[in-house]
């Protein structure tokens, strides 16, 4: 049987195809905004109340950069020139916190302190590190690193199992 010839019915489906094709986009693009504010309504808690301030909403980044001052102590299998007790790493870990916190300069501690050094006696990378999030890192100094806000300074030194770290998030 031949195809009968084309009605001007046809254009007008053609249009109407092109029509519902552009709504269920739209639908679609609304349903994903829908989705993305209620999601970030759950990360931040449940909804504030009246007067209160709306929740705050962590990044999730697949990296962050952070300075950090290692202070190493003795264990069994340490190196022989570290003479510092662990005691003695966190008592020292607290006070540079606390002389941060107080204004003095992280990049002067890092360079004073850290026994995280390059060969030419400087500090490693001048104690500024990458971290992506999926790469293998010790686990403690990675999830400080990722807890924290920009530009901010751990309240405590984070234990690695072979030093004290004092870790502030840069970006």
């Amino acid at each position: 049987m031949p195809t009968p010839p084309p009605t001007t019915a046809q254009p007008v489906a053609r249009r109407t195809t092109r029509i519902a094709r552009r709504i269920a986009l739209a639908a679609l693009v609304l349903a994903l905004l829908g989705v993305a504010s209620i999601g970030l309504t759950r990360c931040g808690g449940s909804e504030p109340k009246p007067g209160e301030p709306p929740p705050v909403v962590r990044s999730s980044p697949k990296s962050v950069t952070f300075t950090q001052i290692m202070l190493l102590y003795k264990r069994d299998k340490s190196v022989p020139t570290v003479t510092r007790s662990k005691e003695e790493a966190l008592v020292l870990a607290r006070t540079l916190i606390e002389r941060i916190r107080t204004g003095e300069s992280m990049e002067t501690l890092v360079a004073q302190y850290t026994d995280d050094r390059g060969p030419d006696g400087k500090p490693f990378n001048s104690g500024s590190y990458s971290m992506a999030r999926k790469n293998p890192a010790v686990e403690s100094i990675k999830s400080t690193a990722f807890g924290l806000d920009v530009k901010k300074l751990a309240p405590e030194p984070v234990d690695s199992g072979y030093a004290y770290h004092v870790i502030r998030r840069d970006h």
